[in-house]
Order: structure tokens, then C-alpha cells, then sequence
């Protein structure tokens, strides 16, 4: 069972929707990243779940359960009774998060009395072991401080300890790292995973910074305009976008292009949103279906290493019905070809012919043929075959993750993604 599984949630403020269906769920010891510019709704999730909506903001559709329980239609009290012991948040500015007229470790020893009826002495114990758990330096010392006397990393330190305090199923963390630099948003992530793990928490991690999500991540969510337009692995989601926005921001990440890529126009008004495609006014693949907004589709079946083959003029080779000699294998050392996954096939005078899941990688070309001393005329095979036949020729046990799983739920608020190589998919090489 999920920890914490959000269906068809949302939220409006008088006639204005800003959530408009958000489904979603965090397994225990899991981390969902949800990412997207700002104004897109992702601290409105978490502010939903909590039960902490701004004034004229209200619940219009949807479920929340955490566990089997449905937040939704608890009252108030029980509902405060859950905040801080089943479910905690840490929020984006700990300064003014924090009550600046209180010591740091009366406001965690507070939660602790609260939740789990401690003593006052008891409770100011765990606060100072809570403090000496997040690596807060002097955590004696710390906890006589008052907020403004830390800082910027200490106090998101002293968030983080007073949300775990109370060992909650599930973590809201709502741009934790955003007011810190990178060497602490790196040490506050750290953090966060060490305690997840300890504790078997699941973590709902919001971020507008697509790295910062990428590097921590289990899942990714991405939001546009109030809904979650591409959703799977976070492996998946980084390496084969299908949503032309998610696409947007990988290509906004600096990297080996000089210029960068801008997504044009801006977001849309929630009050003029019609029934067409959100993104439609900024998409460079709008067409006509984009008139109707579609749900969270799944991707069309990855193309077969022979489909490829054949798109990119390369010949392909059956390896597993293919015999290769023995004075062939032994033209490619070992160590090369399984490092850099490689078979040698057949010797053609005196150009090798090698079979490569990845024909065009000139890295690998370029080992193979120093490896084997000679030139070589790259085929394409299927990796997994590639990776048997090492097993055959060269001995060994067979590699444990011989075969590449599809991530059948990831999926994309989109059109083309059902349409493999075409639209969305060329976006990342245009």
C-alpha cells in the first residue's frame, strides 16, 4: 500500500482551478521528485495534503489517503493530531518557518510533547538528540539558540530534525535547498536521504531545480499549469523525455551546447485555460489534436535494436543464432569487450567486424579498434545478445541486469508521445 497516494486531486481558488487532477503516490522509503516553474502547483499539492491551504483556497475534487486513511474527510482536530507525527513538511524558508521568540530546541521538544506526550525534560532530551542527528555542530548549545542566531544551513537543519522527530510515514519537502548554496543544498539532501532510510519515510521532494530532483529521486513527477504532464523512473524521465516541456527544461541545463535552450511565450492564466493543451501556445509540435488536452498516455514500445538497425542504415546481426570463431574472440582482448560491451564477429581481411548495441558511440569504436589493433566495421546487435555472447566466448557468470527492463509507467500529457521518433522525441537533437 501506498503511504501516500493522491487521486484526481483539486484545488481551487473562487471559480480558478490551479490543480486540475493530480494523481499521484509515494511508496514507504521512496522519494517522489515533482518539478516545474514556478506558479505550476507543486507547493499547492503539498499544501493540500497538509491541510494547509492559504485563505480562499479550498479542496473542490479528489482524494487523499495516507495509508488507508482519507485526509480529506478527517476533521480538523484529527487532523492536527496526524501534522508533525504521521505526516511532517519542511518548507522553502526556515526563517520564517521557525517562531523567532522561541529556542530552537523548545520548538522541537514541543512537537515531541505534542505527539508523543513526553515530559518536558524527556522531551528536551530527544530535541538535543534530534539536533545531534541532523550533525548540527554543539547541538547542546544549538538548541539554547534562537533562530536568528543560526545559520541559513543550521535552521533548514533544525527544520529537518523537528520534521523526523516524531519518525512520520511521509516527508513534504517543499524546495528545501533553495535559499542555500550548493555545497549545503548538497549536504541537506544528504541528509534527507540518511534519515529516510532509517526511518522508512516516504518523501514528497519539491523543487523547481530538474538537477536537484534528478540526483535524489526514485520517481519524477513534472508539472505544468496545474497538472502533471510527464511522470515515471527518475532514469527515465532525464534520459528519454517524451513531453515537449520536459524536454524544455533538460535543454535549459547547461552542457556540452554553447548556447542554451529557452522555452518561448510564458505560462498560461489558470482563469483562460480552455479545453486544448496547456502548453499548446508554447509547443514547436502543436498540431491539430492539440486542441483537446489529453490524459497521462504511455509511450509507444521502444524500436528493436534490428528496427534501429535499419533507420540508421547500420547492418544488424543476430547474435544469438550467429557462430563466431574462436581465432575471431581472441582478436578482441576481454577487458575491452566487456567494458565497453563489444563482439567480434568475423574478420574480413583485415578489417574486424564488431557488433556494438550502439554503432554511432565512437568511444567504443575507437577502444575496439585500438584493442584490437586494427580497423574495425561496427554492426548493431541487441544488448542483451551482446552481453550472452561475452558470457559464451569469454566465460564468467552472466551479468545480472542482461536484460533492460521497459518502464511501463512512464508516461507523458502529450500527443506524440505515442508516436515514437517523431514530434516530441526530436525536440532534445533539433
Amino acid at each position: 500500500m501506498p503511504a501516500l497516494e493522491i487521486i484526481d486531486l483539486r484545488v481551487a481558488f473562487g471559480p480558478v482551478e490551479v490543480l486540475r487532477g493530480v494523481s499521484l503516490s509515494v511508496e514507504p522509503r521512496e522519494t517522489l521528485g515533482i518539478v516545474g516553474e514556478s506558479g505550476c502547483g507543486k507547493s499547492m499539492t503539498g499544501l493540500a495534503v497538509m491541510g494547509l491551504l492559504p485563505p480562499g483556497g479550498r479542496v473542490s475534487g479528489g482524494r487523499i489517503f495516507l495509508g488507508d486513511t482519507d485526509l480529506l474527510a478527517l476533521p480538523e482536530r484529527k487532523l492536527r493530531e496526524l501534522r508533525g507525527s504521521d505526516i511532517a513538511m519542511v518548507f522553502q524558508d526556515p526563517f520564517t518557518s521557525l517562531n523567532p521568540m522561541m529556542r530552537v530546541g523548545r520548538q522541537i521538544a514541543e512537537a515531541l510533547s505534542l505527539h508523543q506526550g513526553l515530559s518536558r525534560r524527556k522531551a528536551r532530551r530527544r530535541a538535543v538528540e534530534q539536533l545531534e542527528a541532523v550533525k548540527v555542530p554543539a547541538p547542546k548549545s544549538m538548541a539554547r539558540k534562537f533562530p536568528h542566531q543560526l545559520s541559513g544551513g543550521q535552521r533548514q537543519r533544525v527544520m529537518v530534525a523537528m520534521a523526523f522527530a516524531c519518525h512520520p510515514k511521509v516527508l513534504i519537502a517543499d524546495e528545501p535547498t533553495t535559499a542555500l548554496d550548493v555545497t549545503l543544498q548538497a549536504q541537506i539532501l544528504v541528509l534527507l536521504k540518511e534519515l529516510q532510510e532509517q526511518q522508512g519515510t516516504a518523501v514528497l521532494l519539491i523543487s523547481h531545480d530538474i538537477g536537484v530532483i534528478g540526483s535524489v529521486s526514485d520517481r519524477i513527477a513534472v508539472y505544468y499549469a496545474g497538472r502533471v504532464v510527464e511522470h515515471g523512473s527518475a532514469e527515465a524521465v532525464l534520459k528519454t523525455p517524451v513531453h515537449p516541456y520536459t524536454q524544455g527544461l533538460l535543454g535549459a541545463l547547461p552542457g556540452d551546447t554553447e548556447r542554451l535552450v529557452s522555452i518561448p511565450g510564458r505560462p498560461p492564466d489558470f482563469a483562460t485555460l480552455g479545453a486544448e493543451c496547456s502548453f499548446a501556445p508554447r509547443c514547436a509540435h502543436r498540431f491539430e489534436k492539440c486542441s483537446i488536452e489529453p490524459s497521462l498516455l504511455a509511450p509507444a514500445k521502444p524500436k528493436t535494436a534490428e528496427q534501429r538497425a535499419l533507420e540508421h542504415d547500420f547492418r544488424f546481426v543476430d547474435l544469438d543464432n550467429t557462430e563466431i570463431p574462436g581465432n575471431v574472440i581472441a582478436l578482441l582482448p576481454e577487458k575491452a569487450a566487456r567494458k565497453h560491451e563489444l563482439v567480434p564477429v568475423k574478420l574480413l581481411q583485415n578489417v574486424l567486424v564488431v557488433a556494438m548495441s550502439e554503432p554511432a558511440d565512437k568511444k567504443a569504436a575507437n577502444a575496439a579498434r585500438t584493442a584490437a589493433g586494427c580497423r574495425i566495421l561496427p554492426v548493431m546487435a541487441d544488448r542483451a545478445a551482446i552481453l550472452r555472447a561475452i558470457t559464451k566466448h569469454y566465460g564468467g557468470e552472466p551479468p545480472v541486469q542482461a536484460e533492460e527492463p521497459q518502464d511501463t509507467e512512464h508516461t507523458g500529457a502529450c500527443w506524440l508521445v505515442q508516436e515514437p521518433g517523431a514530434g516530441a522525441r526530436e525536440t532534445m537533437d533539433d
